[in-house]
Parts: structure tokens; sequence; C-alpha cells
């Protein structure tokens, strides 16, 4: 029982010293450097580092060198056997207004260790609330729009009608 008690604090341990001293900066700025490979550029205002999570301000996406949308917060919070990201305020340019939601004003995406290639998705915005999931295995995305704002005609061209409603299914 001893040898037990010792192997569990060990382990706790180990893993608190990872995601206590887990250079959360570096691997922000190797996404942001993977991200710029496909020809999108984040430029954020601040970054600030806590014990579990990275939140960066005032971020504004840039893709090919066309300013896209402005986000008011972005979280990455992890605790190694489950990552959270969590984006608030997404603005979109008035430009691309026509074509996408005007406003989100949250998203989660949420990823577990026991579900290693899936991403549950939430959003709220002007088009309602959304759910879904991403496959990383066969790069699928389906998104079901729980409740629906008048916002949403604006896109109904890209979603697809089921029968719990609509719905947006894409590859990638």
């Amino acid at each position: 029982m001893q040898m037990v008690k010792k192997l569990f604090i060990v382990l706790v341990s180990l893993w608190l010293a990872t995601a206590l001293f887990m250079p959360k900066e570096r691997l922000y700025y190797a996404l942001e450097h993977r991200l710029q490979e496909e020809h999108i550029e984040l430029n954020e205002a601040n970054i600030k580092e806590g014990i579990f999570s990275l939140v960066l301000e005032e971020v504004a996406m840039y893709v090919e060198g066309i300013h896209v949308i402005n986000i008011e917060e972005v979280e990455f919070f992890t605790t190694l056997w489950s990552s959270r990201v969590e984006i608030q305020g997404v603005k979109v340019e008035k430009s691309l207004e026509r074509m996408l939601p005007k406003e989100i004003s949250s998203l989660t995406l949420h990823h577990t260790l026991l579900h290693p290639f899936v991403c549950s998705l939430e959003a709220e915005g002007t088009f309602g609330k959304a759910e879904g999931t991403i496959d990383l295995k066969t790069h699928h995305i389906h998104i079901d729009f729980v409740e629906e704002q008048p916002a949403l005609k604006k896109i109904q061209s890209n979603l697809k009608k089921g029968e719990k409603g609509w719905y947006y299914e894409s590859s990638f």
C-alpha cells in the first residue's frame, strides 16, 4: 500500500510540474508559426500566462494579408488530459458580413485524451446557438444549429436542412 501511495504522489508531482512549467508562450508561438505556413497571421495586443492557461487579448486575424476578424479574448486551458480553447467576442470585418455571421459572442473547443481524434464545439452568436464536432482523423466537421436566429439566413446557402434543423458539414 505504501508503494502505491508513493507512486501516486510521484505521478501527481510529475503531472503538476509538467503543467506548471510547460512553456505555454513557446507553444503558442509554434502554433503561430504553423498558421503562417497556411498564410494565416495572428496579431495579439497582450499575452498573459496562468498556471494552466494562456490568454491572448485583442487578437486580429489576417488570411493571406487580408484583415478578416477581430477577437476580444482567446484562452487556452490545459490539464494535459483535457484541453479547452475559449474564444470571446469575435467580430467579422464589414466587407465579409454578407458571407459570415457578424458576431460570435463565444466559441468553445474542447478536447480530451479519451477521444484523441475528436474535438467538440459550442458556439453562440448572432446566428443563435450551435454545437458540433471536428473529427481530426477523418477531417470532417459537423455543426448543428440548435437555436436559430434571423441572422442565420445570411449563411443558409452553406447549410443543409436535416431532421433536427439546419446543419453544416464539410471536410478539410
